[in-house]
C-alpha cells in the first residue's frame, strides 16, 4: 500500500505543477475531476493541449474481437439446431453484403438456412 500511495502522490504532484506548451500554469488535481489515471490524462490533454477546432480520433482496433460468451452461445446454437454456424473461432467472422452494396460483419452465419445470428449480451446477468 505504501508503494501505491507514493506512486499516486507523485502522479498528483505532477498534475498539480502542470504547465501548458506556452508555459502558463494549468495545474489541477486529477482526483478532483476523475479517478482513473488514463481518463484524467486524456481529459487534461483535450482541455489544455489539443489544438482549437481539432477533432480527437480514437483508432479502430486492428484485430476483430469477440466475447467468449458469444462463442459459447453460437456453439450452443450449433448443437441445438444441428446446423453449422460460421463464427469468429471456427471460420472467422463472416461478412455479408446487402442488395444496396452495404457490407456488415456478423457474429454468426448459417449458410444452410441463410440465417444471420447476432449476439446481444445481457447487461443485467441473472443471479
Amino acid at each position: 500500500m505504501d508503494l501505491l500511495r507514493a506512486g499516486m502522490s507523485k502522479f498528483r504532484e505532477i498534475f498539480l505543477n502542470l504547465h501548458n506548451l506556452k508555459g502558463n500554469f494549468i495545474g489541477c488535481d486529477p482526483f478532483h475531476h476523475l479517478t482513473i489515471a488514463g481518463v484524467a490524462c486524456e481529459g487534461i490533454y483535450c482541455k489544455y493541449f489539443l489544438p482549437f477546432c481539432m477533432i480527437m480520433v480514437v483508432p479502430c482496433p486492428l484485430k476483430l474481437s469477440y466475447l467468449i460468451k458469444q462463442i459459447l452461445w453460437l456453439e450452443h446454437m450449433i448443437n441445438k439446431t444441428g446446423h453449422w454456424i460460421h463464427h469468429a473461432v471456427n471460420k472467422g467472422e463472416q461478412q455479408i453484403t446487402l442488395p444496396d452494396g452495404e457490407k456488415f460483419l456478423v457474429d454468426g452465419l448459417c449458410l444452410q438456412t441463410t440465417t444471420v445470428l447476432q449476439f446481444h449480451w445481457c447487461f443485467f446477468p441473472k443471479i
